[in-house]
């Protein structure tokens, strides 16, 4: 077990002395890896920026290691002169989980480069967005998540990413640390992945309830709707679309929404989401039964 692995499963202890949090585990890293030398005479910031300048260099650990920054289960372990960039490794960050090897996109094209400079980190990397103006939250969570939907298909098609926006989204909104489909696959991660994005697209038969004040429920109210947004031949297809209701409230909402489905068929509907078929990072979506 290498000494990442053996920080992050102790983050919940404690030692004497901050040294010690570090020291006390070198011995039982069995894999070659970063290490720091011992050494009682340096102070625990000059250990701790050492050891995570090292984390850096190595492939194995790369960026991950920021995610132990921030505030530990501890309330008074203080460690004077400690860069804000450098984990405090004797009372280390537990928001995120840094075991999913996801954070780091060091093995990607849009991977950034870094430079330490008198204790202070760079990451020259690229703009993937830039905020032009924000907007106070709306008391109304539909209408505050409608915003959100639409600003988001107005945007760039696909994300800088490689894949769609509409899934850009919805790995933000659930604070996706999985890297399913991005080259980390898992029958459980693949399991809850999935049901949470059927979950998402459920949601808009919710808001699209919200949105018509009530869905339309005969086949000439349909028509009468749907005529603003689609041919006759389409409406007829959507009307008859054979798919789960979660997907109909999806395909409703990119009907009304700036996109243009190619095609209403359950895999150009899904295509919106998964990215296309032939895409590299084309999610494939289980049995939707």
């Amino acid at each position: 077990m290498s000494l990442w692995e053996l920080i992050n499963l102790s983050r919940n202890r404690n030692s004497t002395s901050p040294h010690d949090r570090i020291y006390a585990l070198l011995g039982l890293a069995q894999s070659a890896g970063p290490s720091v030398p011992i050494d009682y005479h340096l102070s625990p910031a000059m250990i701790f920026t050492q050891l995570t300048l090292a984390f850096i260099n190595d492939q194995s650990v790369g960026l991950n290691c920021l995610c132990l920054t921030g505030n530990g289960i501890e309330e008074n372990i203080h460690i004077p002169n400690l860069p804000s960039w450098v984990p405090n490794f004797a009372n280390p960050g537990q928001i995120y989980s840094p075991t999913h090897a996801f954070y780091d996109w060091s093995d990607s094209e849009i991977s950034p480069e870094v430079v330490v400079f008198s204790e202070t980190l760079e990451l020259s990397g690229i703009v993937c967005c830039e905020v032009e103006k924000t907007h106070p939250w709306n008391d109304s969570i539909p209408e505050t998540f409608q915003g959100w939907l639409h600003m988001i298909l107005c945007l760039e098609q696909p994300h800088l990413s490689g894949l769609p926006v509409v899934q850009v989204l919805f790995r933000t909104l659930i604070f996706d640390d999985s890297g399913f489909g991005l080259g980390l696959r898992d029958d459980v991660q693949e399991h809850y992945f999935f049901g949470l994005a059927f979950g998402f697209l459920e949601l808009r038969s919710k808001l699209a309830a919200y949105d018509m004040k009530g869905l339309p429920s005969t086949p000439q109210e349909w028509t009468e709707f749907l005529g603003t947004y689609l041919d006759p031949m389409e409406i007829t297809h959507y009307i008859g679309l054979e798919a789960p209701f979660a997907v109909r409230a999806f395909a409703l909402w990119l009907i009304t929404s700036p996109i243009k489905l190619k095609k209403i068929s359950v895999r150009t509907i899904l295509e919106e989401f998964c990215g296309p078929s032939d895409s590299s990072s084309s999610l494939n979506w289980p049995d939707l039964d």
